[in-house]
């Protein structure tokens, strides 16, 4: 039984699966920052044409 917990403890392999999990949720909130900054910029940019479109 201690064999077996020693070797449940050096086993790796579910760390990589982390790993990669917190790199996709890093690139998320990234990315989720730079679409939101993208659309406020570009909500500036085209609302006066739809104002004047819409006159």
């Amino acid at each position: 039984m201690r064999r077996l917990l020693l070797q449940f403890f050096q086993n790796e392999d579910g760390a990589t699966v982390l790993e990669y999990a917190w790199i996709g949720v890093l690139i998320s909130i990234a990315a989720i920052a730079a679409f939101h900054a993208i659309s406020s910029q570009m909500r500036t940019w085209y609302w006066p044409i739809v104002n004047n479109l819409a006159q």
